[in-house]
């Protein structure tokens, strides 16, 4: 199972091209602002239970890198120039980021998203003044 978030997604196709170029800079930019920030929450210290040498991520924390598969998974998907999909190509990060029955959720995408949002929309404000 791939989880597939769109980051940003502009409905302004009438722009000029320059217009469209500098918001779709700024698009591509804040993926890759997302994606190494959910990437940098999974690094840092975790609250969670220790199992063996492991210290796992308590509930609403960004989940602990053990593998690092699941953050090694995350990337940005190409999908044209006013537009960003990032992918979780780790198949149990949908459980993680939102949760299960039996597991309160450690989100890591969400998070950063929700960090990049106003910087994001400010850019696009400016992006948009010639």
């Amino acid at each position: 199972m791939t989880l597939k978030i769109t980051a940003f997604q502009n409905g302004l196709p009438s722009l000029s091209a320059g217009m469209s170029a500098r918001v779709g800079k700024v698009v591509q930019r804040t993926a890759q602002q997302i994606v190494a920030d959910a990437k940098e929450k999974m690094a840092e210290g975790k609250s969670g239970h220790m199992y063996g040498s492991h210290q796992a991520s308590a509930p609403g924390e960004a989940p602990a890198i053990d593998t690092g598969n699941l953050s090694a998974s995350i990337q940005i998907e190409p999908d044209g120039n006013l537009r960003a999909i990032i992918v979780v190509g780790a198949d149990y990060g949908p459980h993680l980021e939102y949760g299960t029955s039996r597991m309160a959720a450690r989100p890591f995408l969400t998070p950063a998203m929700e960090e990049a949002r106003p910087g994001f929309e400010k850019a696009v404000a400016e992006a948009l003044i010639p």
